[in-house]
């Protein structure tokens, strides 16, 4: 916490830049070569005052998928594709949404005593899906997990012949 010894007070931390539900983006990297690791919203402040350090903020926060496991529903949908369930809870909920085409219309879907993750999860898995944040977005769309190339192993060459050279992960 900044304290402004001159004025007496705590310099930034009554700022706007704090309030409940700002986005919060936590970058990693090297001066220029930075990565974003997560963008999100601020959920909470926990203020920590002791005699023998300075005084220090902790600023706590989730993606927004944390909107998604607010409480346990039990609602119908009638006549929706599951793509078209996933964008309505998304927009209900104030989240960015892109779906694939789930193609198929249900004549009633029941979302029984879940979180609306666990609902869009159980709908994902049923289509073959994934569901997936990016920075802001959720991406409700086909499994991604085999088309690019994320890792090479390399083994070392003193390593038993029966190991293999090299093997790929995929993501």
């Amino acid at each position: 916490i900044a304290w402004d010894v001159a004025k007496n007070q705590v310099t930034w931390v009554d700022s706007d830049l704090f309030d409940i539900g700002n986005q919060v983006e936590i970058q990693m990297g090297y001066v220029n070569s930075l990565k974003t690791l997560i963008v999100g919203e601020i959920i909470g402040l926990e203020p920590e005052f002791s005699q023998e350090s300075m005084s220090t903020l902790v600023v706590r926060g989730y993606d927004l998928g944390h909107r998604l496991m607010r409480g346990q529903k039990t609602r119908s949908f009638r006549q929706m594709k599951d793509s078209n369930i996933v964008e309505q809870i998304a927009r209900d909920l104030g989240i960015a949404v892109k779906v694939e085409d789930s193609k198929v219309k249900s004549e009633y879907v029941l979302q029984h005593n879940q979180t609306d993750l666990e609902f869009i999860q159980d709908r994902a898995k049923k289509n073959g899906y994934e569901v997936i944040f990016e920075n802001k977005i959720l991406n409700f769309r086909s499994k991604q997990n085999n088309k690019v190339k994320v890792l090479t192993l390399k083994y070392p060459d003193d390593l038993l012949e029966s190991y293999p050279r090299v093997s790929t992960v995929n993501h």
